[in-house]
């Protein structure tokens, strides 16, 4: 069965994956008849490879990948963030709830120009860690130029072009996501006194961010003071507290 198009045969070429949301499994939903296929909460990756920029998208990816090394609130994993808890005193954590928080849609409301731009102006500032492989930073932003505005997938036998935003299937999106958001966290969470101690906490994975707060209303204007540094006033945050 092709969990695409649902024929039992199918010739056609997608091109693409499911990725389960398994935060989002209702398993109490689940009976001996039930239909997996609707129950199940799925995001569509479409994969770039075979396109005409898959080679270039390469590139990028293996020049700006050490930029994560200097992102404060990148967390690689989850063993990573659990290991920053483990790091806080009891007195530290009295008082705090850990919440989460998710951005809507991150990879298409990202603004492409800014994205590149706040990617090259990173990378300037840690040239010395990156291995450039005899390009210049002039050389990479026109590449990422290229990648990002010329994402093609092929669905249905038919050629498509990504329009909006980052394209999920193109190898340095992720990179240009984390970067873009890390921006606008700079300007915000890492500036201001009032929000140093919970810094130290706040990892973000992509477009899932965690951290510590005394209340709903503390959490929520942290990450609202990070939206508000988008100029396009496109990022949102879904913000998951205990109640």
């Amino acid at each position: 069965m092709c969990q695409l198009c649902n024929r039992k045969r199918c010739n056609n070429v997608h091109s693409s994956l499911l990725l389960i949301k398994t935060h989002k499994f209702n398993i109490s939903a689940i009976t001996e008849n039930s239909d997996l296929s609707r129950i199940c909460k799925v995001r569509p990756i479409v994969s770039c490879c075979g396109s005409p920029t898959e080679k270039l998208a390469w590139i990028c990816t293996k020049v700006l990948s050490s930029l994560l090394d200097h992102i404060p609130s990148h967390l690689r994993d989850t063993h990573s963030h659990l290991e920053r808890l483990k790091q806080l005193s009891p007195g530290e954590l009295r008082g705090h709830s850990f919440c989460s928080a998710d951005v809507t849609s991150l990879y298409t409301n990202i603004n492409i120009q800014g994205c590149i731009e706040d990617v090259i102006n990173l990378a300037a500032e840690h040239l010395d860690s990156l291995q450039l492989f005899g390009l210049e930073l002039v050389d990479v932003h026109e590449m990422l130029e290229l990648v990002f505005t010329s994402s093609y997938f092929v669905f249905d036998r038919k050629l498509y072009q990504q329009m909006l935003g980052l394209f999920m299937g193109c190898k340095p999106s992720p990179i240009g996501a984390i970067v873009r958001v890390y921006t606008f966290e700079r300007r915000s969470l890492y500036i201001d006194p009032h929000y140093l101690p919970t810094s130290s906490v706040y990892g973000r994975y992509v477009d899932d961010a965690g951290t510590i707060a005394k209340s709903e209303d503390q959490a929520r204007n942290l990450f609202n003071r990070i939206a508000d540094e988008d100029p396009d006033g496109h990022l949102g945050w879904e913000i998951d507290y205990p109640s």
